[in-house]
């Protein structure tokens, strides 16, 4: 436990981490998955941080370990966050649009289409809001009432 180095950053939950969820785990240690972590100056905690904060609870000085390699994109976001999403407590909507908003970053932009029939090649912000999303009344289906 004590060579493995945590980055809270790395916690995808955007509420961080919830001490009922550590409590219930400390219940049954030898029921968990190992936790995953990369070789970066150390053992840095990719997948695990409640079962990490109950192993430190318990006071288990040892833990199974998963060693994965760096990603090719250098993203251990992307990483923490996909192994978070594939077992485990459940992420959260909010814990979705974090890694979301993360992914597209405070100013993200979307270009458009560069093809002849296309109206203008520039680049332009992404709405911030779902209620832009919306399709023009143009596009919207009519109802037959």
């Amino acid at each position: 436990m004590d060579r493995i180095l945590v980055d809270p950053a790395l916690q995808p939950r955007v509420g961080g981490l919830d001490a009922a969820h550590i409590a219930a785990l400390k219940e049954n240690p030898e029921a968990w998955p190992p936790l995953v972590v990369v070789e970066r100056g150390g053992y840095l905690l990719v997948d695990g941080f409640h079962r990490y904060a109950a192993a430190q609870n318990v006071g288990l000085e040892t833990v199974p370990v998963e060693v994965r390699e760096m990603p090719a994109d250098g993203d251990l976001h992307a990483l923490a966050f996909a192994l978070n999403a594939a077992h485990g407590r459940p992420l959260t909507l909010a814990d979705r649009r974090g890694e979301a908003e993360r992914l597209l970053g405070a100013d993200a932009t979307v270009s458009t289409s560069t093809s002849p029939g296309a109206r203008r090649s520039r680049r332009r912000p992404l709405p911030r809001s779902a209620n832009s999303l919306r399709r023009p009344s143009r596009y919207r289906r009519r109802s037959n009432a």
